[in-house]
């Protein structure tokens, strides 16, 4: 009988410490459907009828292939004839890394020098002397929509070799245009947020190694359905406000995506918008960056909602937790609280002060998505005027220093260690924060 009971254990140990099927396999493995796919870019409003409002993701085969720069951008000599003799300074991240990797600044011509051999890509703006070959895809070809306020930015996409994004999702509607290479993404529906761990919530991503998910630390993804599309030069996708992602480059690969504000969908009248898809260059649509996203009282609501919500998963949100999800590149549970604290402008953790305080409804010095969704309509309004007033002014220092950061390269001056600002009252302030915690 002993050696029953003892043979009975020993295999219930070796099943408890078996690894899930999906361990160490890279995202997206697992139960799966192919986007949905259609020819071209579709007619503006039967595009933001069928797949815009109700936030559907589609693959548009062969859509941009109409784009000059699909014939230009063969070749990079192209871009060495059409670059500026004066110094353009572009942004370079790392292939494989995470947003909290430090960003290159380099002149383009440097960058096309050197980028086949490198561990990082170009992200920028699409440089103005390449304006001529990116047209508005056909989908958005509308006045409305074009010369209207919706319209957000673009990036260009450029660099060799294997390259992978974390897993993320925008605070943005999306189209992504491929134009050299290939590229195989995953995406998630928004109702699969619970099972997928963002542990970067202040930046709307997780560390997961994409090529080798730990299933023991991301047991939710078992609980998921992916869908998947591989683009190829000429391809554009559509990926909705919040839905998760994660890209995959291969070889040579250049792409231009545009952002769109989300929340001015339903305000557009389509009923004049052309109903044959028209492309004009892109420096003919208006751009208005993400300064009118955090003007809408709904998406600043949602997006401090989904922090909140992502945050809390991890460990309660004291208040500075609250403040190193809006201040912080890296949202760090266990970091020294009071040595970040100080490091935060005092008007941006007094905003922040006030909507922390604004959603504990229960005076205990913790918040939750619970208090937030039963806010009263007068609460609503301060914790939204306070994150408006922070968010603007993030957008506002991440500008000035990245364009610092590029004056300086330009002139080949490395930056030196900016001086620490002082602030009156700084014992009080660091009083007053030691009371909060």
């Amino acid at each position: 009988m002993l050696s029953k009971v003892v043979t009975v254990i020993c295999c219930l140990t070796y099943v408890a410490a078996e690894d899930p099927p999906s361990h160490l396999k890279p995202f997206g493995w697992g139960d799966s459907t192919p986007m949905e796919e259609v020819q071209g870019f579709l007619p503006v409003k039967q595009f933001f009828e069928e797949y815009v409002k109700p936030n559907k993701p589609v693959v548009m085969r062969g859509a941009n292939k109409v784009w000059p720069g699909f014939l230009n951008w063969q070749t990079d000599e192209y871009f060495a004839s059409v670059a500026p003799e004066e110094p353009f300074i572009v942004s370079m991240d790392i292939k494989r890394g995470t947003p909290e990797t430090p960003t290159d600044f380099v002149d383009f011509k440097e960058f096309l020098q050197k980028y086949n051999t490198s561990a990082r890509r170009m992200v920028e703006h699409t440089p103005p002397f390449l304006w001529k070959d990116v047209l508005v895809p056909g989908s958005l070809g509308c006045d409305v929509i074009t010369q209207g306020e919706i319209l957000m930015g673009h990036k260009m996409w450029y660099g060799s070799s294997y390259s992978t994004s974390v897993v993320h999702k925008d605070a943005a509607d999306n189209i992504n245009c491929l134009v050299y290479g290939i590229k195989n993404y995953t995406i998630l529906s928004p109702e699969y947020d619970p099972h997928v761990f963002l542990d970067r919530p202040d930046g709307l991503y997780s560390t997961m190694e994409v090529d080798k998910v730990d299933a023991h630390k991301y047991p939710g993804l078992d609980k998921v359905k992916f869908q998947h599309t591989e683009l190829h030069g000429g391809d554009c996708v559509f990926i909705p406000y919040k839905w998760i992602h994660q890209v995959r480059s291969y070889d040579r690969n250049i792409a231009v995506n545009i952002w769109w504000n989300h929340w001015r969908n339903n305000e557009l009248d389509l009923s004049n918008c052309p109903t044959e898809t028209e492309e004009k260059v892109i420096n003919s649509a208006k751009f208005h960056g993400w300064g009118d996203f955090e003007s809408r009282d709904e998406g600043v609501f949602e997006h401090t909602h989904d922090l909140l919500s992502m945050a809390h998963v991890i460990k309660p949100v004291t208040y500075p937790r609250w403040v190193a999800l809006f201040t912080s590149t890296t949202f760090d549970a266990d970091a020294p609280q009071l040595d970040m604290l100080k490091q935060v402008d005092p008007d941006i953790k007094k905003a922040l002060r006030e909507a922390f305080l604004a959603v504990d409804t229960d005076k205990n010095r913790r918040i939750t998505p619970e208090e937030m969704d039963k806010l009263s309509e007068e609460d609503t309004k301060t914790v939204v005027k306070h994150i408006k007033y922070v968010l603007m002014q993030s957008r506002i220092r991440s500008q000035k220093y990245e364009q610092e950061d590029k004056e300086l390269e330009k002139s080949k001056v490395k930056p030196g260690v900016k001086a620490a600002g002082s602030t009156e009252n700084k014992a009080a302030a660091e009083n007053e924060e030691r009371d909060e915690l």
